[in-house]
């Protein structure tokens, strides 16, 4: 995914994701379905969004998921 000839960034790919995703999801699938990042570059796009507000987070340690903040009612 090149936007107007410049590289993507792990952020924006993560952010591609997320914004087609229904439901919730994890970092794990995250990892899965970006393969062209890496582990800690899709974590740390996961903790950007989540500060940015257009995630959310849920539980902890394996339990952890993320929810699009525009699909909570």
């Amino acid at each position: 995914m090149d936007i107007a000839g410049k590289p993507s960034t792990a952020y924006d790919v993560v952010k591609k994701y997320v914004e087609v995703k229904v439901g919730k999801f994890t970092g794990v699938e995250v990892v899965a379905n970006c393969p062209s990042i890496g582990r800690s570059s899709a974590l740390a796009a996961l903790k950007k969004l989540t500060d940015e507000g257009v995630i959310f987070r849920q539980g902890t340690g394996r339990g952890t998921y993320y929810i699009r903040a525009d699909s909570i009612d």
